[in-house]
């Protein structure tokens, strides 16, 4: 009897958006992922859409964790290899706005107060109208005042990145970070209560306009 060779994937979208949640164990098991997966083109919403291949998924989901694995290592040559020459990037509860991978390097290195780690989870691919972004949440032990290690403090903050491909790869043109979601619609009870998520939302907002430039090495 003949051999039956393997009939085309019929659905190349589908198949792609199957094997990132196979092949990624960060937040990438959403229907959602076929919508972004495919071919360019028009989505649901009218808006055109980028082509992202299966390699550049993982490579867009790898961003944040070999971020945090650099920031937790102090390896600045790899800091170096997440961003764009000139990349922006903004820590709300700072104040701090750097400009240019050379201001990254050296605020990271000089003047940056650093958690005990990285924890980097919750990554989200968005890919239309000619842009990619990368959104990312992160938790972050923290010392004690005395420096004592302290298992029940966790600070948490919220990450949006614009990323473009260069020759060298994907880099993070665009960061904000900011410690509460850019996005969250308050609800009623939230209002009323003060919660803490409203409070940390209304000082983003504030300090927005209040940059300081971080210096340039």
């Amino acid at each position: 009897m003949a051999k039956r060779e393997p009939s085309a994937d019929r659905h190349p979208t589908r198949r792609v958006a199957s094997l990132a949640v196979m092949s990624s164990p960060l937040a990438l098991g959403s229907a959602a992922a076929a919508g972004w997966a495919g071919p360019a083109g028009p989505g649901a919403d009218g808006d055109a859409r980028v082509a992202l291949t299966l390699q550049d998924q993982l490579d867009l989901m790898s961003l944040p964790a070999r971020y945090g694995n650099a920031m937790d290592d102090r390896d600045w040559d790899a800091l170096r290899s997440i961003f764009t020459q000139d990349a922006i990037f903004d820590v709300l509860p700072a104040r701090v706005r750097m400009r240019g991978l050379d201001a990254i390097v050296a605020y990271m290195d000089t003047a940056a107060v650093h958690p005990l780690s990285h924890l980097l989870l919750n990554v989200a691919l968005e890919a239309r109208a000619g842009e990619v972004t990368v959104r990312f949440r992160g938790l972050f032990p923290v010392a004690d005042a005395s420096g004592a290690i302290a298992p029940s403090r966790v600070a948490f903050g919220f990450y949006y990145d614009t990323v473009v491909r260069t020759p060298l790869g994907w880099r993070v043109n665009n960061r904000l970070f900011t410690r509460a979601p850019r996005d969250m619609k308050p609800t009623h009870t939230d209002l009323e209560r003060r919660h803490g998520l409203v409070q940390l939302l209304e000082a983003d907002r504030h300090d927005a306009a209040e940059w300081s430039e971080a210096p340039k090495r």
